[in-house]
């Protein structure tokens, strides 16, 4: 029995279903260290494919060069998206159309970039999630949700949560926990421009 949607699902006219597919993420390049730290996030996508069986698509976005895209096709990835931007509005701006068109399964995003902004605004509404700040992302084996270890109390103990709506999953990592994936991808990847 599918649950009536609201919130911005609705308004962007996202209709529930099983079509949510892929892993998505999203490497921002406004400065340097966030495109380098946005790259390590590469890695726990890696993992989550090993579980889920979704490929795994980079979206890049900011202020980038080719040499950036190109750099991208040396990660084992499916596809390429860019999107040409100078700030925080336009980002906004692009993430609503790119989820209505592409509808992800999970967007993963860096604690440390403007995800931390964007994220948490568009899973606001109903039937969307959002987990922030995690140090670790898998998946439940019970209902395939997404599952999320962050640091709480100082980062005295780990707590795990997990997201239990609807709909897109939006996650932040931080970084700076994950190694570069040492994996190689093939040059020939498809890059949409958008």
């Amino acid at each position: 029995m599918q649950e009536e949607l609201g919130g911005w699902e609705a308004f962007l006219g996202i209709e529930e279903s099983d079509e949510n597919y892929g892993i998505f993420v999203l490497i921002e390049k406004f400065g340097e260290s966030d495109f380098e730290s946005s790259l390590k996030l590469i890695t726990p996508a890696l993992s989550l494919k090993e579980e889920l069986g979704h490929p795994v698509n980079l979206v890049l976005v900011g202020n980038f060069t080719d040499e950036d895209v190109e750099k991208l096709k040396a990660f084992p990835v499916s596809e390429i998206h860019v999107k040409k931007l100078r700030n925080l509005d336009e980002l906004l701006d692009f993430l609503k159309k790119f989820i209505s068109d592409v509808k992800p399964f999970v967007l993963v995003g860096s604690s440390l970039g403007f995800a931390s902004d964007v994220f948490p605004y568009l899973a606001q509404s109903d039937d969307v999630g959002f987990l922030g700040g995690g140090i670790n992302l898998s998946l439940s084996s019970e209902d395939n949700r997404i599952l999320v270890k962050r640091k709480i109390y100082g980062g005295l103990l780990v707590e795990t949560v997990k997201n239990l709506k609807q709909g897109v999953q939006f996650v932040t990592l931080k970084p700076d926990v994950f190694e570069l994936t040492k994996d190689k991808g093939s040059s020939d990847v498809e890059v949409k421009t958008w």
